[in-house]
């Protein structure tokens, strides 16, 4: 195999600042420890905003990290307390953290 040719070296060169970008990107993001993306690439659903007090288990499965058995609980939840009175009151249900209440904020209301 002889020298690359020009052409060639600037593929590598190319290549080579992608992944440079791609690592520093990852650290970056590990360094500020964000773990929310502006764009939700790996989902289908269609984020809306929804009043948890009113909203129906389809609407709660179209939030960000909210699966069946979360959204059963939050409607359990919301009738064995008579409605949430805060948005901060969805910390109590297992499977809600801090960081995945964070992510849903921006998703979610109570109605007045």
């Amino acid at each position: 195999m002889g020298p690359l040719t020009g052409q060639e070296r600037r593929v590598l060169l190319f290549v080579s600042l992608l992944l440079a970008l791609g690592i520093g990107l990852s650290f970056f993001k590990k360094t500020i420890r964000c773990n929310i993306c502006l764009v939700d690439i790996h989902s289908k659903k269609q984020h809306s905003v929804v009043d948890i007090n009113t909203a129906t288990r389809d609407e709660l499965l179209k939030l960000p990290g909210i699966g069946p058995k979360t959204a059963d609980d939050i409607i359990a939840a919301r009738v064995n307390r008579g409605g949430f009175k805060s948005v901060d009151d969805l910390n109590e249900i297992n499977g809600i953290s801090d960081s995945k209440l964070g992510l849903l904020r921006r998703y979610i209301t109570i109605g007045k």
